[in-house]
């Protein structure tokens, strides 16, 4: 904020009591125009400034770097950012939005500027902003969960510590589209290949209907062993059953089959795996006594483009006395209430 006369004068007049009246009234009056020159030539620094900052829409994309680490582990560990990306490890996107904290800039506040209000997450409801990620040709678009600080590319493989966030999940479930297509395309070949990710902003009005936010471009060093142990691998293939019993695994894929249905999927159960060797039994928490025995399984999927998908699922059976069970079912309170987005696109050759 600029200092008023009046109070430059006052200063000024408190440094020179030392002189006579008519010394102080003169040379105060010059000090004060000269200092009043200089504030006018000065620019502010105040909130009026950040405001400014805070109003001018980008012209172009903010940075997206790259790592094997997150956000916070950088420091830590004298980690710097990579310039290539090994397929199959831990690869982390950073995006960074503004320099300095008078230019941060948020996907809410870059929003505001157009006189749009998409805050508390409805955005993601509404398919406002998605990432674009694309690899050798092939891209794809995904719209879940894009307000973020730093997010996880895993890679195919689990990460080797425990991350928390929606908003890592979702780019978790992006990369699986990404990889899997690529990979039904004919893309994901052994190579020098580059990765593109892009935040990109829609319903702009006026001008674009579009604007990418944040941008970032890698090399990925892909090779066939890294493939071959991706398709087979827990992230993108679907599980070997760890019980071999065709009579239950069809007792499973009708039920299956039937809490599908009861959602309103479009998707036919084709098969079933048994994620366990063994029934686990569940007893009384005080008398012991059996009550029920559990099985988790995965269901695979098929949907009407032929693309296939897993779901987690469990059945049980209950306990009739004498070591003998009920017959195969499901919990009959969670039909119709299944969770679309628990169900993960896989790579299946059969």
């Amino acid at each position: 904020m600029k200092l008023k006369t009046a109070n430059l004068f006052f200063l000024t007049f408190s440094l020179i009591v030392t002189f006579n009246t008519t010394t102080q009234a003169q040379l105060g009056r010059r000090l004060v125009k000269k200092l009043n020159s200089a504030i006018e030539g000065t620019k502010t620094t105040s909130s009026d400034q950040k405001r400014d900052n805070y109003s001018k829409r980008i012209t172009e994309p903010y940075q997206i770097t790259f790592s094997n680490k997150p956000d916070d582990d950088l420091n830590k560990d004298n980690n710097t950012y990579i310039e290539e990306y090994i397929f199959g490890d831990n690869l982390f996107v950073l995006s960074h939005h503004g320099e300095n904290p008078d230019e941060y800039n948020t996907i809410d506040l870059e929003y505001s500027k157009y006189g749009l209000d998409v805050r508390d997450g409805r955005y993601r409801i509404h398919k406002w902003p998605y990432y674009r990620l694309s690899l050798n040709g092939t891209e794809i678009k995904w719209y879940n969960d894009i307000s973020i600080r730093y997010a996880v590319f895993r890679g195919i493989q689990f990460t080797k510590r425990p991350i928390k966030g929606a908003d890592i999940k979702s780019f978790l479930e992006a990369s699986r589209e990404l990889y899997i297509q690529a990979y039904e395309d004919g893309n994901l070949v052994p190579g020098k290949l580059d990765l593109k990710v892009e935040i990109v902003l829609t319903h702009i009005p006026k001008k674009d209907q579009e604007i990418v936010f944040a941008e970032g471009t890698i090399p990925v060093i892909i090779t066939k062993e890294a493939i071959d142990d991706a398709i087979k691998g827990p992230f993108l293939s679907f599980p070997k059953s760890k019980m071999d019993d065709e009579k239950l695994i069809k007792e499973i894929i009708t039920l299956g089959q039937e809490f599908i249905d009861s959602n309103y999927w479009d998707y036919e159960v084709v098969d079933a795996s048994i994620e366990l060797n063994a029934w686990d039994v569940y007893k009384h928490p005080e008398t012991g006594q059996i009550l029920t025995r559990w099985l988790p399984t995965t269901l695979k999927l098929k949907d009407t483009k032929g693309k296939f998908y897993r779901l987690s699922y469990d059945v049980y059976q209950s306990h009739l006395g004498g070591g003998k069970f009920d017959v195969t079912t499901q919990d009959q309170d969670r039909l119709g209430k299944g969770k679309e987005k628990k169900i993960k696109r896989i790579i299946c050759e059969n």
